[in-house]
């Protein structure tokens, strides 16, 4: 079995500090990825160890096959039967009797148009991770992470507005010049 599982993140620098990111390569991500052929005892096993990935790439042959989200995985094992039949079979059989359907997104695509782009998906795959497809790999980007990174961008647009306004406003009740550009350089 040839697994791969690595975390990329340059959305916080070294000292904790947030960047604001502008496509979704530059968000926190996980390149967890199996062969189609692996056992699905081996994939769960792994996502136990590490509840921070949110599911799972399937390769065949090297190339994107299809993903699994870590919750909707774990929902089905849960169901009647659903260990007995799946946990020793590859975890093929598993995406394959759940039909799920693997979104993907390019590493330059914004974050507004991914977001957008991932709530216009139906309503039961709302939730599940975009792989993210970069020039030589793939990962998985948590919806989390997404919406997240979307309410800083607002978040810091809404603190420019803001700025502006009292600029606009120091303008117009003649403030000194230098307190004017203190305004527009802070």
């Amino acid at each position: 079995m040839l697994s791969s599982s690595s975390y990329r993140s340059t959305f916080f620098l070294p000292n904790g500090v947030m960047q604001t990111p502008v496509s979704v390569g530059d968000l926190p991500s996980f390149a967890y990825q199996v062969p189609v052929e692996t056992l699905t005892e081996d994939v769960t096993s792994h996502l136990e160890d590490h509840p921070e990935i949110p599911g799972v790439i399937l390769l065949e042959d090297g190339k994107l096959h299809s993903s699994l989200p870590r919750s909707m995985m774990f929902e089905r094992l849960g169901h009647r039967y659903g260990v007995e039949l799946f946990l020793r079979k590859p975890i093929l059989e598993l995406q394959q009797n759940m039909g799920i359907r693997t979104f993907t997104v390019s590493s330059h695509l914004g974050v507004k148009d991914a977001v957008q782009f991932a709530l216009r998906r139906e309503a039961e795959f709302i939730y599940a991770p975009l792989v993210v497809v970069y020039d030589d790999e793939l990962r998985l980007l948590d919806m989390h992470v997404l919406l997240y990174a979307q309410s800083h961008i607002l978040g810091n647009a809404n603190n420019v507005f803001g700025s502006m306004n009292r600029i606009e406003d120091a303008i117009r009740g003649n403030a000194p010049f230098e307190e004017l550009i203190d305004m527009v350089m802070n």
